[in-house]
């Protein structure tokens, strides 16, 4: 059975299931729901942490020190977004406005390894931060946040920028070049890896509520292809990143050295306190 953790501060309501890949299924400021669900399926609803690995693996393989590893599709023909979306999280520590949450990556990633996540509301914001460890051997890993914003609102549809962003050339096999495209036509229709050398991504719904997302690294991936749903997604590099430095160094945790990326989500409201007044 399900047992969802529910968090409060100021303005702010995040829904969590521990269960259900550690993610968020509801995440309200004053009363407006940000997140979306296009299906039921695990990848395609909430707000979830990816890990070890986030995106897609090309040929749905790892291959790290001289061994190659087949890891199994997830989504469709792809291995998608790590192997933790879909198992069940341990809820570490709990109050009224955070909590941590930890996983396994599970018998098919080769090494043993954790990922934790710290849920926090506080003020205006929620900050999240994922840790991955290792009790004994390196491995390469990405992480991410994967969340399914609404388009539209009450308040308009949204707009979003990523300041100062080129955008990773791929084929149609979402393989990357290794080359970047400088001032791509954000207007545009995207699934997509940017490089943020200023670490932040903005959205807009119309005039009266805006998230700024600055997070620790570089690496973001927008997908915005969907008439009611848009995900900006913060990673710590690119897809395919646990593979190759084709466009970014590939991080390897070890026991000394865990992979942590810190996300600030800050939601800007321009809001009327009474309610009437935005029927008005």
């Amino acid at each position: 059975m399900n047992q969802s953790i529910t968090l409060r501060a100021g303005h702010q309501v995040l829904v969590l299931e521990p269960t259900l890949g550690g993610r968020a299924v509801s995440w309200k400021v004053d009363d407006v729901e940000l997140l979306a669900s296009k299906s039921d399926h695990p990848v395609e609803y909430g707000m979830y942490p990816m890990g070890p690995w986030a995106g897609r693996l090309n040929a749905n393989s790892l291959k790290f020190q001289d061994s190659l590893h087949e890891l199994p599709p997830t989504y469709q023909q792809w291995a998608l977004h790590g192997t933790t979306y879909f198992q069940q999280w341990q809820v570490v520590e709990q109050s009224e406005s955070s909590c941590k949450l930890s996983c396994k990556f599970g018998e098919t990633w080769p090494w043993e390894g954790v990922i934790e996540v710290i849920w926090r509301l506080h003020g205006q914001q929620l900050m999240t931060t994922i840790q991955v460890s290792s009790d004994a051997y390196e491995f390469p890993v990405v992480t991410g946040f994967h969340p399914w914003f609404c388009q539209t609102n009450q308040f308009g549809q949204a707009h979003w920028q990523l300041p100062g962003c080129r955008v990773a050339e791929r084929d149609d096999s979402f393989e990357l070049s290794g080359r970047f495209i400088d001032k791509p036509e954000t207007s545009g229709i995207f699934d997509d890896a940017f490089y943020v050398p200023s670490q932040t991504a903005v959205i807009r719904w119309g005039d009266a509520l805006s998230m700024e997302i600055h997070q620790s690294h570089e690496w973001f991936v927008v997908y915005d292809k969907e008439p009611n749903f848009m995900c900006i997604e913060p990673q710590t590099g690119p897809p395919n990143g646990v593979n190759d430095a084709l466009i970014g160094p590939v991080f390897v945790v070890s026991p000394e050295r865990p992979l942590i990326q810190e996300v600030s989500w800050r939601v800007i409201r321009d809001l009327p306190r009474n309610r009437d007044e935005l029927a008005g």
